[in-house]
């Protein structure tokens, strides 16, 4: 199976982390990482948990410098996945199954039940949360998720057939020039558009397990424990993986409303999860410029037309 994330240089550090956290729990899977930058960092070439490294520019994106010269680095991200998606495709052509994890998420358990769920069904989605809210909060919450979306585009498995195909084709089609946030449009980046998937294409299926995609926006629902065996358990099953999007904003204040008590198991685990990013470089990462941080298109053409 192949792990798919995007990231920018200034998060080196957060894909060496999910890099890692697939190949501990996962040994058998492959992990493609897209870089949005104009060059590939050094470290990013030897970091052994890395099996495939490719620019964003590399993907075929169609017009690549004017679609990157509309979006910020966090739109290009999100808008890149389909794209990821395709050009695993076809890069590892022999591979049948495919998942897609942002890299601030970490992995704490087996993948091997998304991957039996990939031999009956063609695309995976998770929701943000699994009930309705019914305690602090409770309307707001789900207003978000009105806005925002009801399915997290930080996962995301595909089986190669043609139904994905055709999704990922379709996706990439909207994101190229509307992975933007416009509460009046109706847009989300690329996540609103997957709220159409389950109407638009067959072999949906949306997981409804706490133990994948626990993150802030779920928080009011899914407790965190720790076993006597030093595993970390989300409401009561073992967590599969965890998405630390909002750190130091959302995810805090989450945990601030939801698990005050900061004897509780989330508190150890980000603690960890900072430590380890830690020690992958981030200080050495973070200030990284943007390669196409105020990219002049018009600029970029000239200069074609005059080599």
């Amino acid at each position: 199976m192949i792990v798919c994330s995007v990231a920018g240089g200034n998060h080196l550090s957060i894909a060496k982390v999910l890099a890692k956290s697939v190949k501990d729990n996962a040994k058998h899977c492959k992990l493609v990482l897209c870089l949005v930058e104009e060059d590939i960092h050094p470290d990013a070439k030897k970091f052994e948990g890395f099996d495939h490294v490719v620019l964003a520019k590399d993907l075929g994106v169609p017009n690549f410098y004017k679609f990157v010269a509309k979006y910020n680095l966090y739109e290009a991200a999100c808008a890149l996945k389909p794209y990821l998606l395709q050009y695993a495709f076809e890069y590892y052509g022999k591979e049948e199954k495919f998942l897609y994890l942002d890299s601030d998420l970490c992995v704490y358990g087996s993948l091997d039940h998304l991957e039996a769920l990939l031999e009956d069904h063609s695309i995976l989605l998770t929701p943000h949360r699994l009930e309705p809210q019914e305690i602090l909060n409770s309307i707001d919450e789900e207003i978000v998720n009105l806005k925002d979306g009801v399915y997290q585009a930080g996962f995301f498995g595909v089986r190669r057939t043609a139904e994905s195909a055709k999704f990922l084709a379709w996706w990439a089609d909207r994101n190229k020039d509307y992975s933007y946030a416009d509460p009046n449009e109706g847009l989300f980046l690329d996540q609103k558009w997957l709220d159409l998937v389950p109407c638009f294409f067959d072999g949906v299926h949306v997981i409804q397990d706490p133990a994948y995609n626990m993150a802030s926006w779920n928080l009011s629902q899914r407790k965190l424990t720790l076993s006597d065996k030093n595993q970390y358990l989300v409401n009561g099953k073992p967590l599969v993986f965890f998405h630390y999007s909002g750190m130091g904003k959302w995810l805090d204040n989450s945990m601030r409303l939801h698990v005050p008590d900061q004897s509780n198991a989330i508190y150890r685990m980000v603690n960890d999860y900072v430590l380890a990013y830690t020690k992958m470089g981030y200080h050495k990462y973070i200030d990284i410029p943007w390669s196409y941080e105020n990219f002049d298109y018009e600029r970029h053409l000239m200069k074609q037309w005059l080599r």
